[in-house]
């Protein structure tokens, strides 16, 4: 999970919040597609129920889950178990359709931070889910942008993680 990647992940912050001190933009866009043999529904529910959510999102931090609840304009809390993550607000939600989620913040013994360097790093990060009916069932396409600091990591576990979304979705 962000914000708690592992020891590393101070040395990252610290690494964001001098960029933005700096006022150098530090921020990477990310895009990736993958098409699933079900029906956006199916993936729809593999991406934000509970059970679900906590076996993809795995890849991220073992353990790891979510707090609130998917509605627009609500809170939400992506925790590992050690209450380490990202506090952000669903800006969207056009169920089985699309799924935007704006970064606010930073999670730290399970306490909300949106003063510290770290957290301003992260206020300016988002994720958006877009699923569109195709032939063989449903593309998935995720585009974000997020910290620089963060490109290796995602650039590894993003497709990791669109994978198991995948593979959930086509068992059921």
């Amino acid at each position: 999970m962000i914000c708690s990647i592992s020891a590393g992940a101070g040395v990252l912050f610290r690494r964001s919040a001098e960029l933005l001190k700096k006022g150098i933009p530090n921020m990477t866009k990310f895009h990736y597609s993958v098409t699933i043999s079900a029906p956006r529904s199916t993936v729809w529910h593999v991406l934000v129920d509970d059970e679900t959510f906590r076996q993809w999102n795995s890849v991220f931090s073992e353990g790891s889950y979510f707090e609130g609840d998917w509605s627009a304009g609500s809170t939400i809390r992506f925790l590992t178990p050690e209450k380490r993550g990202l506090v952000g607000e669903i800006a969207e939600n056009r169920k089985h359709e699309f799924l935007s989620i704006e970064h606010r913040g930073c999670i730290i013994d399970g306490v909300d931070n949106f003063e510290s360097d770290d957290a301003k790093a992260w206020s300016q990060a988002y994720e958006n889910y877009t699923l569109t009916a195709v032939d063989s069932g449903t593309e998935l396409t995720l585009s974000a942008e997020v910290p620089s600091a963060y490109k290796a990591y995602l650039e590894d576990v993003w497709p990791k993680a669109l994978a198991a979304v995948k593979e959930l979705a086509e068992k059921k």
